[in-house]
C-alpha cells in the first residue's frame, strides 16, 4: 500500500481532510433505467452526492476522430448526460468516475485492461470534463449541461476484475494506474480548473480475478491472502 500510496500523492497531491461527512449513493443500473421510483426514492433519501462510473468504452465503442471535443460522433454520453441532470435536479453533486478501456485503446482486450497509451484516456477524460464544465450546451439542446466537478480515476485497482493486469504483487497495475492519474488529472484540469480529482477508491483486498501470482496493488514480500469471492459493490 505504501508503494501506491507514494506514486498517487505524486500523481494528485495531498488533499485536505474535510470536516463533515456526507452522504452519497449509487446505483448506475436503477438510476439509469426507466423504474418511474428510481429518483423520487433516491431524492428522499436527502443524499449530498450521486456516484456514477461512466464507461469508457461504453461512451466510446469506436475511436473519435476528434477526443478532445465532446460533440465527436463516436462519443454517445446519453446516460452521463441524464445522471448529471437528475442529480442536479434533487439538488445533489455528481461524482463520476471514469472506468475502463475500450478495444481500441488496450489492444481489443477486456474493459478491466489498461489502455496503451495513457494519454487515450486523459483525452477521454479531458472530453468528459468539458463536457460537464457548467458552461457546454450540447448540439440541438437548449441550456447547458449541469456542472460536474468532482471525479475520481478508476475503481479498485488493486482487483484484477477492474484493472488488469496487476502483475507480481500488484505492481504493474500500480504503475499504470499513476499513469492513468496523472493524465486523467492534468486534462481535466485543462479545462476545468476548478474540478477536483482524486485517484478511484481501494479495495480493501486485491486479487480478485488476477492471475496467478497477482495479489493486491501493494508491493510486499508475502503473498496477500485471497478475498472471498463476492459480488461487485457499488459505494461512495
Amino acid at each position: 500500500m505504501l508503494a501506491l500510496a507514494a506514486v498517487l500523492v505524486t500523481a494528485v497531491g495531498v488533499v485536505p481532510a474535510q470536516a463533515e461527512l456526507q452522504l452519497g449513493i449509487q446505483d448506475d443500473a436503477l438510476l439509469t433505467s426507466l423504474e418511474p421510483n428510481a429518483w423520487p426514492f433516491a431524492k428522499g433519501l436527502t443524499p449530498k452526492v450521486i456516484r456514477y462510473n461512466i464507461g469508457w468504452e461504453q461512451v466510446a465503442g469506436a475511436r473519435p476522430k476528434a477526443p478532445d471535443d465532446p460533440a465527436d460522433p463516436a462519443y454517445n454520453f446519453k446516460h452521463a448526460d441524464s445522471m448529471a441532470r437528475q442529480t442536479a435536479a434533487i439538488g445533489a453533486q455528481s461524482l463520476f468516475t471514469i472506468v475502463n478501456a475500450p478495444r481500441w485503446a488496450n489492444g481489443n482486450k477486456g474493459p478491466s485492461y489498461a489502455p496503451a497509451n495513457p494519454d487515450d484516456y486523459g483525452q477521454f477524460c479531458g472530453s468528459v470534463a468539458w463536457r460537464y464544465s457548467g458552461t457546454y450546451t450540447p448540439p440541438g439542446a437548449l441550456l447547458p449541461l449541469p456542472a460536474v466537478k468532482n471525479f475520481t480515476v478508476w475503481n479498485e485497482p488493486n482487483r484484477g476484475q477492474y484493472l488488469m493486469p496487476q502483475g507480481r504483487d500488484g505492481q504493474t497495475a500500480a504503475r499504470n494506474f499513476a499513469a492513468l492519474v496523472r493524465a486523467c488529472t492534468d486534462a481535466v484540469h485543462a479545462v476545468s480548473p476548478d474540478a477536483r480529482v482524486a485517484a478511484g477508491p481501494i479495495a480493501s483486498r486485491g486479487a480478485q480475478a488476477a492471475p496467478p501470482r497477482s495479489h493486491s496493488s501493494t508491493a510486499t514480500t508475502r503473498p496477500a491472502a485471497r478475498a472471498p469471492t463476492r459480488s461487485p459493490s457499488t459505494r461512495t
